[in-house]
């Protein structure tokens, strides 16, 4: 017998011939909370037109049936949390289609599906009330109830995403919206559920260095001060004592982004790291001091507090940041330190059950490599095609010197974040001028479209060159050329982990996180060298002037991988 619920526009009660029949369905799960490896799915509602739904329970074979169905499009909003609850429950959704990832293509800066309804459907109305909070708990509520509520969701992202896909289609994001964003969210939907394991003892001693370190400097600071009553986690404490104790030089009066609202200078790292030294001593002590209490407050109880049966579950956001790059958060994994001693101490937690092994797979230079190929600079390609050290041949041809290859390596990275001094910059140009020939040329670019793309077209607006100062102009072009290095960088690897998971997804292998450019896996023992196949098979990408390649590396924590070798 079915069991359902169901709403309306026009009170008349929707044709379950027509859902079996469609084949674009539009879905929607009511779930405990917000957290894929806590909370539950109680129900979920089905939509096949804009004008009305049915909402179920999860135990209903029809409708759970016509959602696994691998023929037809399912549509979301937020369409990776919806499928990892579905999931939970046993119900495999891949063929997706999510209307905020197409709102986020479309540079909406709000994206919920409220916000975006009133933005793109002039009058659509399926009773605005589901917006608001349900008025009981819902384990007690009734199907009819859970119906008008929550009902109307699934056929509000239908009727969204009839508007969103039109303006796909006109900004000519069709191409990147299926080809690289959609396949990649069960992807990640599978990666969060999977999380990555913990070695807790370890961080348990980890966190107890760190409480050490964090009060030996917290004493120091006191003691420099004379005061054994100031807390320097409060940061207006903290600028008392730095500005007035020690007179570190106030921000600019006019800098207004350097002072809070109630008229304290900052303490951030940004603006304090310029007086490192021997002349402020404090300083120093004040940063180390705030970075050892980021690392145990982040990575240490940030995780611990999360485990679920031992395993940390992160969450991966397409929908963050401009340039197409994957985001982390609860917690927030991609901003670990990633050379840094202390960064490698907590990676060094992240371990592989007996009987696995943590497999690596890093994008080689990745970033530089698209750069050479933008540009067309025939110097750089041919260091990378025949294999020599591209900072020591960047040392050689602008200082003219092997051993500054740390000057080298500084200086390349120049090229692929931009920023640096005249010098450096004019330096970067007379080492490269085919360089200093594509900045030009995508300045005008930049200038006469207002706007950056990346290689499978997704777009950043830079907005009007024409009202900028020089100042706004220079921010503008760095973040256009970033957009087209970085955003097209992430395009290829999101193209390659859809690959890989395509050979992995039903296997005992597990996709763990992204950070950037790195991938990190769980693989059983014997399936090591089969793994290391796919990746090499998969994550080169060979239709640029040169192949962008990979390195693998194997070991029992994400810390101590050793390099393979060989990379093909």
């Amino acid at each position: 017998m079915l069991d359902y619920g169901y709403c309306s526009v026009n009170g008349t009660q929707p044709d379950l011939d027509a859902l079996v029949n469609a084949s674009v369905l539009s879905f929607d799960a009511e779930t405990s909370g917000v957290n894929v490896a806590k909370d539950i799915p109680y129900g979920f509602s089905l939509a096949s037109n804009p004008n009305s739904a049915y909402y179920t329970y999860m135990n209903n074979r029809f409708f759970t049936d016509l959602l696994a169905d691998e023929q037809t499009l399912k549509v979301a909003h937020n369409a990776k949390f919806d499928r990892s609850m579905l999931k939970k429950f046993g119900i495999t959704i891949n063929n997706l289609c999510c209307t905020m990832i197409a709102a986020h293509l479309l540079e909406e800066n709000r994206l919920s599906l409220e916000v975006l309804l009133k933005r793109y459907i002039k009058g659509y109305d399926l009773n605005v009330k589901f917006f608001k909070d349900f008025d009981k708990p819902i384990p007690h509520a009734t199907l009819q109830e859970m119906a008008n509520h929550f009902g109307p969701h699934s056929p509000a992202a239908l009727a969204l995403w009839n508007a969103l896909q039109r303006e796909l289609r006109a900004n000519n994001l069709w191409n990147v919206f299926w080809n690289v964003e959609m396949p990649v969210v069960p992807v990640l939907s599978d990666m969060e559920l999977d999380g990555a394991m913990i070695d807790t003892a370890y961080l348990g001693e980890l966190g107890v260095y760190y409480d050490e370190r964090i009060f030996a400097l917290d004493e120091a600071m006191k003691e420099m001060a004379h005061n054994y009553c100031i807390n320097f986690n409060s940061a207006d404490q903290a600028a008392e004592v730095l500005y007035e104790g020690f007179n570190v030089p106030k921000p600019p009066a006019h800098m207004k982004k350097l002072w809070t609202e109630k008229g304290r200078p900052t303490v951030d790292k940004s603006y304090l790291e310029q007086f490192k030294g021997k002349k402020y001593p404090i300083v120093n002590i004040y940063l180390m001091y705030k970075m050892y209490r980021h690392l145990k407050d982040t990575y240490v109880d940030g995780i611990m507090e999360r485990l679920v049966n031992g395993r940390i579950h992160t969450s991966f956001n397409q929908t963050r940041t401009r340039t197409g790059r994957l985001s982390s958060t609860g917690p927030n994994l991609q901003n670990i330190p990633m050379r840094a001693a202390e960064g490698k101490k907590i990676r060094k937690g992240f371990v592989a059950p007996e009987g696995k092994k943590i497999v690596k797979a890093d994008m080689d230079q990745v970033e530089l490599r698209k750069a050479a190929c933008l540009s067309s600079c025939e110097a750089l390609l041919n260091a990378f095609r025949e294999g020599r050290d591209i900072h020591t041949e960047t040392a050689i041809r602008a200082y003219g010197d092997p051993a500054r290859r740390f000057d080298g390596k500084t200086l390349g990275f120049k090229l692929v974040y931009g920023g640096g001094t005249q010098e450096e910059q004019d330096l970067l140009f007379k080492t490269y001028p085919e360089i200093k020939t594509w900045s030009d040329g995508m300045l005008r670019e930049f200038e006469i479209l207002g706007y950056a793309r990346t290689h499978y077209g997704r777009k950043r607006h830079l907005g009007n060159f024409d009202r900028m100062s020089k100042k706004e102009i220079a921010h503008a072009h760095r973040e256009g050329m970033s957009t087209m290095n970085q955003g097209s960088c992430s395009e290829y690897l999101k193209i390659g982990m859809r690959k890989v998971w395509n050979e992995i997804h039903d296997s005992d292998i597990k996709m763990l996180l992204q950070v950037h450019d790195e991938l990190l896996f769980e693989c059983p023992d014997k399936k090591v060298p089969e793994l290391i196949d796919s990746l090499h098979r998969n994550l080169t990408y060979n239709e640029l002037q040169i192949p962008l390649t990979v390195s693998i590396s194997v070991g029992d924590n994400w810390a101590e991988t050793v390099d393979i070798g060989g990379k093909k």
